[in-house]
């Protein structure tokens, strides 16, 4: 079979971060030095990204296992930007520990590479073995400072957890190849419409295992016990990793899922996504009010966002604003805790801040760095959806969809949930602002390093992307449209 010149290209980002990773790989063999490493995993994911620029965004390339359209471009260019930001925060991170650090990057460009055939995938195989390929490396990422008890205590969970998702997703897929001989989203779309679903019961039960493994992974409600015993474990750039990144390409593929498998048209599943979307909302945000740890409000607060994402994925009949709600709530969403992770990340490293990372670590930080607490204030108000953020406008599209979609539950759980995220999310603005405690982390520690230069750069474009795009988000609303050929 004769490949295109236009897919060779189509494959480029991928095949470019592969390199990159072999390149890491015989590269460390030979010579040992942090900053190389991390030089060359920056040039490989700038390269891959910048191939996506390369690629026809007229040219719609679908073939048994893979499919590039111009959403999967725009949500793997979202990918490559984080995952530089998260490279940069790994170097500040592992430079104030006494480890091989090396090795870190090469485990985050495999879990990224999975992270990105995820995005791309259009069969239920290349599902499963971009999911394996993406977690499989997380736990290293997770247990790498293997004299730090929590972190090997939160990797062992998270392998159980991996496996346990693993199980029910491999299951299911073979129920669904043993009902109707194909894997292939497009194909399965095809057959289902032409079925009634709820006369399958084997059917319904493959999917209730599909739901059951990606719930477990987004950690969505009643699957969402895990996220303390794991977070508690994390360092702020793993932590974020998963919360953003890892979940981020989990739900773009499952809503490749459902565009194809209409599992909103039947009325057991549909429900079942309700049900998940209203309680993960309102458990999340109560459960992060208690927390005092900044990686566990984190993880709390992400499995509120997941319920929002799913919340939007139930109101697909509303199709083209629920494609645009996607696109806004998800750069919303990445783009606040971008900057709220990258500061947070950059005083726990320059105080030497330890990594429980307690609210009560960061008090009196206006009075020693007021500029980075007016911009994390800034990223906190997005986050909560205040007005002149991009996050305002994300939140204003969520409700602006299931208000036409008529969920009123789901508009009552959003209220609730927005209330409860105001306290916890405003606990960490007060403790910038109040007086440094003599025996405070701030007050007792001296820099141990001077403020890296791309922090200033990054903090600076994306406060004023998140304010452009909150006083004028046509920019943004019409980028998503072109996407999406709306």
């Amino acid at each position: 079979m004769i490949i295109q010149i236009s897919e060779l290209i189509s494959f480029l980002p991928l095949l470019v971060l592969l390199f990159t990773v072999i390149l890491l790989i015989i590269f460390i063999s030979f010579y040992r030095h942090h900053l190389s490493v991390l030089i060359i995993s920056i040039l490989g994911l700038s390269i891959s990204g910048l191939s996506l620029f390369l690629i026809d965004f007229n040219f719609l390339y679908i073939n048994k296992f893979i499919i590039f359209d111009r959403s999967t471009i725009f949500y793997t260019s979202i990918l490559i930007f984080t995952s530089i930001t998260v490279c940069f925060a790994s170097y500040n991170w592992l430079s104030n520990h006494n480890l091989n650090s090396e090795e870190f990057y090469i485990l985050l460009l495999i879990s990224v590479l999975g992270c990105m055939i995820l995005i791309l995938s259009n069969h239920m195989i290349t599902f499963f073995l971009s999911m394996e390929l993406m977690s499989l490396p997380i736990f290293g990422l997770i247990g790498y400072v293997i004299n730090n008890k929590y972190s090997l205590n939160s990797s062992i969970k998270y392998i159980i957890l991996s496996s346990v998702s693993s199980s029910f997703l491999l299951f299911s897929i073979a129920i669904l190849y043993a009902l109707f001989g194909n894997l292939n989203f497009i194909i399965l779309g095809n057959i289902l419409n032409d079925i009634t679903l709820s006369e399958h019961i084997i059917f319904l039960l493959s999917m209730l295992m599909i739901l059951v493994s990606i719930s477990l992974k987004l950690s969505l409600f009643p699957f969402h016990l895990w996220t303390k015993d794991i977070f508690e474990g994390l360092s702020l750039p793993v932590s974020f990793y998963i919360s953003t990144l890892v979940k981020f390409s989990i739900l773009i593929a499952f809503l490749k899922l459902l565009f194809c498998i209409p599992l909103y048209y039947n009325r057991e599943i549909f429900y079942l996504l309700y049900f998940f979307a209203f309680f993960s909302i309102i458990i999340g945000n109560i459960m992060a009010l208690f927390e005092n740890s900044i990686q566990k409000i984190i993880g709390y607060s992400s499995i509120s966002h997941v319920g929002y994402a799913i919340s939007i994925f139930i109101s697909l009949k509303n199709f083209d604003l629920a494609l645009e709600t996607i696109g806004i709530y998800f750069i919303s969403y990445i783009l606040s805790s971008i900057g709220f992770f990258t500061i947070i990340n950059h005083i726990s490293n320059i105080y030497n801040i330890p990594s429980e990372n307690y609210l009560s670590y960061y008090r009196g930080l206006f009075w020693k760095h007021p500029i980075l607490s007016l911009c994390a204030t800034f990223m906190v108000f997005s986050l909560l959806g205040i007005p002149l953020t991009v996050g305002f406008i994300g939140k204003f599209y969520i409700l602006m969809l299931i208000i036409n979609s008529k969920f009123y539950f789901l508009i009552l759980s959003i209220i609730i949930g927005s209330v409860l995220s105001l306290y916890y999310y405003l606990r960490i603005i007060i403790n910038f602002y109040l007086p440094i405690s003599k025996s405070g982390q701030i007050n007792n520690y001296k820099h141990n390093m001077k403020l890296f230069s791309f922090n200033n750069l990054l903090l600076f474009f994306l406060f004023l992307i998140i304010f452009i795009f909150g006083i004028y988000p046509k920019i943004l609303i019409d980028y998503i449209n072109l996407m999406y050929n709306i």
